[in-house]
Protein backbone atom coordinates (compact mmCIF):
# COMPACT_ATOMS: atom_id res chain seq x y z
CA UNK A 1 0.00 0.00 0.00
CA UNK A 2 2.11 3.19 -1.01
CA UNK A 3 1.19 6.34 0.32
CA UNK A 4 1.78 9.61 -0.65
CA UNK A 5 2.84 12.54 2.13
CA UNK A 6 0.32 15.48 0.49
CA UNK A 7 -0.91 18.87 1.98
CA UNK A 8 0.13 17.90 5.78
CA UNK A 9 -1.48 14.30 5.40
CA UNK A 10 -0.59 10.55 4.52
CA UNK A 11 -2.94 9.78 1.07
CA UNK A 12 -3.23 6.21 0.37
CA UNK A 13 -3.01 5.64 -3.33
CA UNK A 14 -2.67 3.03 -6.16
CA UNK A 15 -1.29 3.28 -10.02
CA UNK A 16 -2.20 0.61 -12.68
CA UNK A 17 -1.65 0.39 -15.73
CA UNK A 18 1.96 1.50 -18.10
CA UNK A 19 4.09 4.33 -17.43
CA UNK A 20 3.74 5.49 -20.96
CA UNK A 21 -0.34 5.62 -20.64
CA UNK A 22 -2.55 9.01 -20.10
CA UNK A 23 -3.00 9.42 -16.50
CA UNK A 24 -6.49 8.93 -15.50
CA UNK A 25 -7.27 10.19 -11.59
CA UNK A 26 -10.10 8.92 -10.33
CA UNK A 27 -12.05 10.20 -7.59
CA UNK A 28 -14.22 8.54 -4.62
CA UNK A 29 -17.44 10.40 -3.05
CA UNK A 30 -17.80 10.63 0.68
CA UNK A 31 -18.04 7.08 2.41
CA UNK A 32 -16.64 5.41 -0.28
CA UNK A 33 -12.65 4.19 -1.06
CA UNK A 34 -10.22 3.40 -4.20
CA UNK A 35 -12.18 -0.07 -4.43
CA UNK A 36 -15.12 1.74 -6.07
CA UNK A 37 -12.74 2.06 -8.97
CA UNK A 38 -11.86 -2.01 -8.97
CA UNK A 39 -12.99 -2.61 -12.71
CA UNK A 40 -11.98 0.85 -14.26
CA UNK A 41 -8.35 -0.23 -12.81
CA UNK A 42 -8.71 -3.32 -14.63
CA UNK A 43 -10.52 -2.50 -17.93
CA UNK A 44 -8.40 0.98 -18.32
CA UNK A 45 -5.10 0.27 -16.50
CA UNK A 46 -4.50 -1.78 -20.08
CA UNK A 47 -4.07 1.92 -21.87
CA UNK A 48 -3.81 4.57 -19.55
CA UNK A 49 -2.19 5.08 -15.68
CA UNK A 50 -4.98 4.74 -13.45
CA UNK A 51 -4.70 6.33 -10.00
CA UNK A 52 -7.06 5.89 -7.86
CA UNK A 53 -6.61 7.31 -4.04
CA UNK A 54 -8.27 7.58 -0.57
CA UNK A 55 -9.30 10.68 0.51
CA UNK A 56 -8.28 12.41 3.47
CA UNK A 57 -9.97 9.97 6.58
CA UNK A 58 -11.49 7.09 4.22
CA UNK A 59 -9.49 3.64 3.51
CA UNK A 60 -6.10 3.84 4.12
CA UNK A 61 -5.44 7.20 4.07
CA UNK A 62 -4.92 9.30 7.59
CA UNK A 63 -7.47 11.44 8.60
CA UNK A 64 -7.36 14.92 8.52
CA UNK A 65 -7.32 18.16 10.33
CA UNK A 66 -8.85 20.34 8.19
CA UNK A 67 -12.38 20.55 7.41
CA UNK A 68 -12.47 18.07 4.24
CA UNK A 69 -14.08 20.20 1.44
CA UNK A 70 -14.52 20.60 -2.53
CA UNK A 71 -11.24 22.86 -2.30
CA UNK A 72 -9.02 20.98 -0.12
CA UNK A 73 -9.55 17.38 -2.04
CA UNK A 74 -8.40 19.13 -5.10
CA UNK A 75 -5.34 20.31 -3.45
CA UNK A 76 -4.80 16.82 -2.95
CA UNK A 77 -5.15 15.81 -6.21
CA UNK A 78 -2.39 18.57 -7.25
CA UNK A 79 -0.29 17.78 -4.35
CA UNK A 80 -0.59 13.76 -5.04
CA UNK A 81 0.56 14.43 -9.12
CA UNK A 82 3.48 16.71 -7.89
CA UNK A 83 4.46 13.98 -5.53
CA UNK A 84 4.27 11.58 -8.51
CA UNK A 85 5.78 13.69 -10.68
CA UNK A 86 2.89 13.91 -13.23
CA UNK A 87 2.65 17.04 -15.03
CA UNK A 88 -0.51 16.98 -16.13
CA UNK A 89 -3.61 14.30 -16.18
CA UNK A 90 -7.73 13.46 -16.94
CA UNK A 91 -10.06 13.18 -13.80
CA UNK A 92 -13.14 11.11 -13.26
CA UNK A 93 -14.93 11.56 -10.60
CA UNK A 94 -18.02 9.02 -9.35
CA UNK A 95 -20.74 11.13 -7.49
CA UNK A 96 -19.50 13.73 -5.37
CA UNK A 97 -16.15 12.91 -6.85
CA UNK A 98 -17.96 14.45 -9.93
CA UNK A 99 -17.84 17.94 -7.90
CA UNK A 100 -14.49 17.67 -6.80
CA UNK A 101 -12.98 17.42 -10.27
CA UNK A 102 -14.76 20.11 -11.37
CA UNK A 103 -13.54 21.97 -8.83
CA UNK A 104 -9.96 20.89 -9.46
CA UNK A 105 -10.73 21.32 -13.80
CA UNK A 106 -11.63 25.23 -12.82
CA UNK A 107 -8.98 25.73 -10.11
CA UNK A 108 -6.09 24.10 -11.78
CA UNK A 109 -6.73 24.22 -15.82
CA UNK A 110 -2.85 24.39 -16.63
CA UNK A 111 -2.46 20.92 -14.78
CA UNK A 112 -6.06 19.03 -15.81
CA UNK A 113 -6.56 18.06 -19.73
CA UNK A 114 -10.21 17.52 -19.02
CA UNK A 115 -12.75 15.43 -17.08
CA UNK A 116 -15.86 13.41 -16.45
CA UNK A 117 -18.51 12.54 -13.90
Amino acid sequence: MPWANVNGTSLHYEITGPEWGMPIVFIHPPLLTLEAFRYQKEQLGVHFRVITFDIRGHGGSASSKQSLSYQLISQDIIGLLDFLGIEEAFLCGYSTGGTVALEALLTHPQRLVGGLS
